[in-house]
């Protein structure tokens, strides 16, 4: 349910949001965050071609917010896991974005769920290599065996 700020829970409702929502801090959800992917809603559906090759520019980092310069955002102050947005947009532009924030800041993000795609791509590609390498040793074998 949605909860109101005194913590009850209004009755049916639903929320229509058509703006970029901002929150400082974390938000817990007990659910599951959906996106919408019913092939009825999409036109000029393409493979991703060179995921593999995409990935391999990205470098994964570790970091820790300037919580100091950024106060204003309760960024989170443990270590934190990712890719740099800058970075990215260098690779893949489609996925990183710009958003506005509390006093006309803005700051680039990362759709991590778009990137979830581009590592099936990857995955994908590098199964077909491994098959046809696998099948080339399995060939190198099999000629050794005959000489022998």
């Amino acid at each position: 349910g949605i909860y109101t700020g005194d913590g009850t829970v209004p009755s049916n409702t639903t929320v229509t949001i058509t703006d970029v929502l901002n929150f400082d801090g974390d938000i817990a959800l007990s659910g599951q965050i959906l996106g919408l992917s019913d092939e009825r809603l999409k036109n000029n559906i393409a493979p991703i071609i060179n995921a593999l090759s995409s990935l391999s520019q990205l470098n994964p980092t570790t970091y820790n917010f300037d919580v100091t310069k950024y106060e204003n955002l309760n960024l989170p102050t443990v270590k934190q896991y990712g890719l740099l947005a800058q970075a990215v947009e260098k690779v893949i532009p489609e996925i990183v974005s710009t958003t506005q924030f509390k006093g006309n800041q803005e700051f680039k993000s990362i759709n991590y769920n778009a990137l979830i795609s581009i590592l099936v791509g990857a995955i994908n590609e590098q199964e077909t290599r491994i098959k046809t390498l696998e099948e080339k040793m399995d060939k190198i074998l099999k000629s050794l065996e005959i000489k022998e």
